[in-house]
This record gives C-alpha cells, structure tokens and sequence, in this order.
C-alpha cells in the first residue's frame, strides 16, 4: 500500500452505473444478485451511494428500485434505454423520457460519459440538479446557473477488461486521492455479474481505504447539495431536498471546502454550453 501523505479531508462519492443487459451480455437476474452484493457492503462499512439506473429498468423493476432505496443510496439516471447506438440526436429525447419516468429524481448520467450541449439544455429544462461525466475539471462545479457537474475520477472498466490488476488498480485509487479534493469512483453491476467475488473484494477494499485515510463519503445529490450551499445557492428549488439547512450542509461537510466558489467556476465548457442552451430554454431557467 502507498504511504498517504498529504493532509486534509476529501470527499469521495461510490457510484452504480445500473443497466443490467441493456448494453452487455449477461443476464438481467445475475446483475440483480450484484446489486444485492454490492448494496451489503455498503451496510456493512455503513456508507451511502449512488445508484445511476437506466430509466427502463426504473420503470419495469419497482422491487430493485425498492431495495435501493429502502438501502437509504440515492437514486439517479443513467439514460433512459442505454441505447447500443448512443449518438447525439437521442441524446435530448432520453433526458426528457427519463423526467417522465420519475419528476423527482435529481441526478443524470450518459452512458460512457458521451454527452453534448443539447444534454446539458434537456437537463436544465427538466430541473435536474447534478449531472456526473468525465470531465476535464477534478472538482465540481456549475455547468449552468442551475445545475452542477460532478466530475468522475475513475471506474472499474480497466478492472474488468484486465488492463489493470487490484494492485495496480487500488495504487491509481491512491494516485488520485493525493491529488484530488473529491474523487468520484464508479462500479457497474454487469461487470460485477460476469466477474464475480474478484470485482467485490476489490469494492470491498477501496471503501476500506477510503475509510481508513478518513475521507467523507457522500453520494451524489449531497455533494452537489453541499457544493451549491458553500456557493451561496441553497435556496435552488433542485438543492433543497438532499439537505434541509446550512446545518446540515456544515455537519456533512466538516472541515472539508471546495477550492473553487461562483467566482472561480472552471471554463472549459460554461460559455458555450450555456450559449447553446439560450437558444432551446427561456432565459428564467438558466438565471434560478
């Protein structure tokens, strides 16, 4: 194990990308049975997730959304059908389909992170308050006026496709805490089902060392609840929920503070993300 070194808290947020065999060969009850493993280490290092699920199976399989969220994990989306041929021209539809399925949900994730500004415009329109890509940026920060981007550090894809041992895998998880203030570690359940007690013992061990070097684990919602709280927008209708009061958001937080506040906010895609949403969505939406 590496030596940790540097000092102060961060934030580390576990995910679940949920989309059983929409766009992997296996089958749906084996990820079921994953889900089931994966939420029993979570009650056993007692911590709380994000569980980004595709808006069908949202829609078809209440008892696993049920267990979910009976778990006390967040519950977000991960497209709405995972689409093999994920291009562009779906890309605003599945946003859209995803608020029909539930109109409370506050989260969104593309598949593999492929997204363009007609993602960013469907999500703000349909009062998403966080969205969770790969990014450019190592912390999170507003991507428009309303909603913030969560930046993803890594996944378990060069687990499973071998390019990486546990070893070397738990050594890049080191490497990017000691360079990050939050880190964002996504899992998926179609991995865990082809792979089996290999994938969750390496689940297991990376919340241990998150918890041994004493990192705030949040999900998703909260982050960006918290994020919105230090930059003075708490009253946003789509950050209200997670956290009630700036008690709350302190209590979570500790002494943990973001680098970045509304001032700093990091410019690799706002300008023209939001110039590009000006022309779809009234004006109101982007200024709340």
């Amino acid at each position: 194990m590496t030596k940790h070194r540097r000092t102060g808290p961060r934030i580390v947020t576990f995910f679940h990308d949920t989309e059983q065999d929409f766009d992997c060969d296996v089958k749906a009850i084996d990820c079921i049975e994953a889900v089931d493993k994966f939420i029993a280490l979570e009650q056993k290092h007692g911590i709380k997730t994000t569980y980004n699920v595709v808006g069908k199976i949202i829609e078809t399989q209440p008892e696993l959304i049920a267990k979910i969220r009976n778990a006390g994990h967040e519950l977000a989306f991960h497209s709405y059908s995972h689409d093999t041929n994920w291009r562009p021209e779906i890309f605003y539809n599945e946003v859209e389909s995803c608020r029909r399925v539930d109109p409370q949900v506050q989260g969104y994730r593309s598949p593999r992170s492929q997204w363009d500004q007609t993602t960013i415009a469907a999500e703000v329109a349909n009062q998403f308050g966080w969205t969770a890509e790969s990014d450019k940026a190592s912390e999170p920060y507003f991507i428009s006026d309303s909603l913030v981007r969560l930046p993803i550090c890594m996944d378990d894809w060069y687990f499973f496709t071998d390019r990486e041992d546990k070893t070397a895998w738990l050594d890049n998880f080191e490497f990017q805490f000691e360079r990050r203030n939050t880190l964002a570690i996504g899992f998926h359940d179609c991995y865990a089902a082809l792979m089996g007690n290999s994938l969750f013992e390496l689940y297991d061990g990376v919340i241990q060392r998150a918890k041994d070097y004493g990192a705030i684990i949040l999900p998703f919602g909260e982050l960006a609840t918290c994020f919105a709280h230090e930059n003075g927008k708490a009253n946003l209708p789509n950050h209200s929920t997670a956290m009630n009061n700036g008690k709350a958001h302190e209590s979570a937080l500790g002494d943990f503070r973001f680098r970045f506040n509304t001032d700093q906010i990091l410019p690799f895609y706002p300008d023209r993300v939001k110039n590009f949403a000006r022309k779809m969505i009234p004006n109101a939406l982007l200024k709340r």
